[in-house]
């Protein structure tokens, strides 16, 4: 009887089983698991053993379920801020500006406002980390985000800091933050000591595991075996670790980091190899946005997610 009375609630989708998604409003993203990409721009043209590997652009990873992204950023003064691994060295790219690849992500979005909220890693590859260069970051990204564009304030809210906000309050549902994206600045050294004099910052600090700091909220623990793993999942933080690094595990074929990192908990799995390694078949890949194996509460269902 129950099971009839859901299906016919106007929230039901037709399209699938019938039932709703009835945990919209009490999963949050810290309870889900999905994939991430590392160098999410990169395409190889060296052969270079560790670089070789090759990325879709942003818009198609999102349709095979990536849900995080890392971008490197140059402070080239030509363009605007670049995106690329190493210029000259290793400089192929699906989108070359920092604009060109949040755009992708915008416009891919705005076909699929059903979307879990999307977070990319902003790694400042620019040696001087002015105020400037960090005003033209902010501005990229609420120029093309709006209100859709989740900021550290808007999970403070009226807390002293983000850990507060975590302990008291957790994450927004998923309900209120589909159709979102939160970006992270990816460093721990001069341009997050010049970002933190910010008032209104645009982007979340990199915590790397310490829960201590009155910005931790995000954190990349890239050992998927890290200690403080289970503490910072325990205290509700976002986690990105990598299941696979300078494509040795891929071309090995060796899934033990990969099974290990979705063991882990971790929110995000960071990968060169969404798709399958043309040799040896590695992947990871998880179906699309699954429930996490740590963090989930057992009523949750991952085709109830997305």
């Amino acid at each position: 009887m129950v099971l009839l009375l859901l299906a016919c609630t106007p929230d039901a989708d037709p399209g699938d089983t019938g039932l709703p998604r009835v945990l919209d409003d009490a999963l949050t993203i810290a309870q889900v698991q999905a994939v991430g990409t590392h160098n999410s721009y990169h395409v190889d043209t060296t052969g270079f053993g560790p670089w070789n590997y090759t990325h879709r652009p942003l818009d198609e990873q999102l349709d095979l379920g990536v849900r995080q992204f890392e971008l490197d950023v140059w402070d080239t003064g030509v363009e605007g801020i670049e995106v690329v691994h190493l210029p000259g060295l290793d400089a192929g790219v699906t989108c070359g500006t920092l604009a060109d690849c949040v755009q992708r992500q915008v416009d891919w979005s705005a076909a699929h406002p059903d979307h879990v909220p999307l977070v990319t890693l902003v790694e400042p590859k620019s040696s001087d980390p002015t105020g400037a260069f960090h005003d033209v970051l902010d501005a990229i990204l609420r120029d093309a985000w709006g209100e859709r564009l989740f900021v550290p304030a808007d999970l403070q809210a009226g807390h002293d800091d983000l850990p507060g906000a975590l302990a008291a309050e957790g994450w927004p549902t998923l309900g209120e933050m589909r159709g979102t994206a939160l970006y992270v600045l990816h460093d721990g050294g001069a341009h997050r000591d010049a970002y933190l004099t910010r008032s209104d910052p645009a982007l979340f600090l990199d915590g790397y595991g310490d829960l201590n700091v009155p910005w931790a909220a995000v954190h990349s623990l890239n050992d998927p075996n890290d200690p403080r793993m289970a503490d910072v999942l325990a205290a509700g933080h976002l986690v990105r670790t990598r299941a696979d690094g300078d494509v040795e595990e891929p071309a090995a074929g060796d899934t033990t980091r990969r099974d290990a990192a979705i063991a882990s908990g971790a929110h995000f799995l960071s990968t060169d190899f969404p798709e399958p390694h043309p040799e040896t078949g590695y992947v990871v890949d998880l179906d699309g946005v699954a429930c996490n194996p740590v963090t989930a509460p057992a009523s949750c269902n991952p085709s109830r997610i997305e």
